[in-house]
């Protein structure tokens, strides 16, 4: 029965924009039988991903429509999930569906740790910002301890959205552990910020 099944596509792409909370991916599938085959189940890669059948049994040369929902949450960056589809009377996926989105980074801070070992060199470290400027035009507040961090901020030549932060404990000899928050605004009014974690492990 699975090879009567013929799929219009096994991967879809999404990108969302910052205000989306889900996006939905449609899988089309066609049996190409003259018999029916019912979907008996559709398990799903991870929790914030679930699927809707319009036709859980396709009737002979009829068509049924997998839609993926994937729930943004908390994640930035890229994902890579996927939806196993069993026929009924199987223990094995007859097909599986690989859903790929992308949700903007706003501000990507990279690295997003700095740390000064023991034998590290008392000297400033720097890390880059860059801004998804489709969405996110400035930085409205970099926050940090000024009486343990000193940070400035220098512009990036080679990119116009981006900027160099160049940050330096100011007493080796005490153990730290700090965040320093880099904070704006997208186009839609929603805050957006990128975290960066400093520690020194004092000799």
């Amino acid at each position: 029965a699975e090879f009567a099944l013929k799929w219009l596509q096994t991967e879809a792409r999404a990108e969302m924009r910052p205000s989306d909370e889900q996006a939905e991916l449609q899988f089309v599938v066609t049996n190409s039988s003259d018999k029916p085959i019912r979907i008996n189940r559709i398990e799903s890669s991870a929790g914030n991903v679930s699927s809707l059948v319009d036709q859980r049994i396709i009737r002979a040369k009829g068509k049924s429509t997998v839609t993926a929902i994937f729930n943004k949450g908390k994640r930035t960056g890229k994902h890579h999930e996927r939806l196993f589809v069993y026929l009924d009377g199987q223990d094995e996926p007859t097909t599986t569906l690989h859903l790929f989105v992308q949700i903007p980074i706003l501000i990507d801070a990279n690295p997003q740790v700095l740390y000064w070992a023991p034998d590290s060199l008392r000297s400033p470290k720097t890390l880059n910002v860059s801004l998804d400027h489709r969405y996110i035009e400035s930085i409205e507040a970099i926050l940090y301890d000024p009486l343990r961090l000193d940070v400035s901020r220098e512009e990036n030549p080679k990119k116009r959205h981006d900027f160099i932060l160049r940050v330096v404990p100011l007493n080796f000899n005490l153990p730290l552990r700090d965040t320093i928050i880099i904070r704006g605004i997208d186009n839609f009014g929603a805050p957006a910020e990128a975290r960066i974690q400093v520690s020194v492990r004092p000799t």
